[in-house]
């Protein structure tokens, strides 16, 4: 996990979207926690925002700090869907095929400790 709480691997997918921490506590106090979850939080881009407006309160829509910030959580969001869906598919064909899944170097790492 990382310090603030989230997986590396979602934390560094935020961390390279530019998403602030205020968005990263309300993932985990959501219990939002993984990749897969995450990506799964809505289907549009849409619902996304509204999401970040209604549900969660980040409002400010004038400003345009507030758009980028909005932006840059859309811009994980899709990040992790196709992420998942890479790994759900490597996953299946592995299964198909009889042959050991690669798994990403942080589950390696947590494996060996």
């Amino acid at each position: 996990m990382a310090a603030d709480g989230l997986p590396a691997e979602l934390d560094f997918l935020l961390d390279e979207k530019g998403v602030p921490n205020i968005y990263k506590d309300k993932l985990i106090a959501e219990d939002i926690n993984t990749i897969g979850k995450f990506a799964l939080l809505d289907d549009t881009r849409t619902a996304i925002r509204a999401l970040l407006k209604d549900e969660w309160r980040f409002v400010g829509e004038a400003d345009p700090k507030h758009r980028a910030n909005h932006a840059a959580c859309v811009d994980a969001w899709e990040s992790a869907g196709a992420r998942a869906r890479k790994e759900r598919e490597e996953a299946a064909e592995a299964r198909s095929s009889k042959t050991p899944r690669t798994l990403p170097a942080q589950d390696l790492l947590g494996l060996r400790t």
